[in-house]
């Protein structure tokens, strides 16, 4: 004999298995379910074969789930986990990078090169880690709520930011680099092979950051498997 209570608890335990909906949405689709198999009832069709109906028109798990994040903004539990983590990956590659450069470029016969290959990564991780802390405290957080608030927080918005940003700040190395160089570079294939240079160290490093920080906040897609509807 079919129990329509019984059904709706099966459906709802093999649903929940395979998508991350909330609990709101998932009584606004069980509220739906429900409407889709009254109607079919009504129209005769037999109790069993109306529920089994409902849950084919309702679709699967895998296909609400991306249909609901689409109007669901991205939760700030998500954007703090990403601030933690995300800011540290620009400095470790940069400080990864320093090294592979100063290892294979560095004058073995200078007394300083063992020093100066250890000591100048750790310098830019250090350096890098706080800079990159603070920009992401003070200008990045406050853009990424700013966008979330509106529903703008996605994969374009963010790597756009980030890119800006990686801009920006490559744009501030190079004028102080230029202010604190002496002598100052007066041949323009100097000053673009150094900026090349400095892009190189700082642009992708940056964006690493960014990538990371979409990753974490992202909604990631449910696995897919079939119903047991039966």
């Amino acid at each position: 004999m079919f129990d329509l209570n019984s059904e709706l608890e099966r459906w709802r335990r093999n649903f929940s298995k395979d998508s991350r909906l909330d609990p709101d949405e998932m009584a606004e689709l069980e509220s739906h379910l429900i409407e889709l198999f009254d109607s079919s009832v009504k129209s005769g069709i037999p109790e069993s074969a109306a529920f089994f109906k409902a849950i084919q028109d309702i679709g699967d798990p895998q296909t609400l789930t991306t249909e609901y994040e689409k109007t669901r903004p991205t939760s700030s539990r998500r954007l703090w986990r990403a601030f933690w983590i995300a800011p540290l990956v620009a400095p470790v590659m940069l400080a990864i990078d320093v090294f592979v450069v100063g290892s294979l470029f560095s004058d073995p016969v200078d007394a300083g090169t063992p020093v100066g290959i250890f000591a100048i990564p750790l310098m830019a991780l250090t350096l890098g880690t706080l800079l990159s802390y603070v920009i992401a405290g003070t200008l990045w957080m406050p853009l990424a709520f700013f966008l979330q608030k509106r529903g703008w927080l996605n994969g374009l918005s963010i790597h756009s930011m980030g890119f800006g940003f990686a801009i920006a700040l490559y744009a501030l190395f190079e004028v102080a680099i230029y202010f604190i160089t002496t002598p100052r570079p007066n041949d323009i294939i100097e000053f673009m092979s150094s900026s090349i240079y400095i892009a190189g160290f700082v642009i992708p490093n940056i964006m690493l950051s960014v990538v990371a920080f979409w990753w974490l906040i992202r909604e990631k897609p449910a696995r897919q498997t079939s119903l047991d509807v039966c």
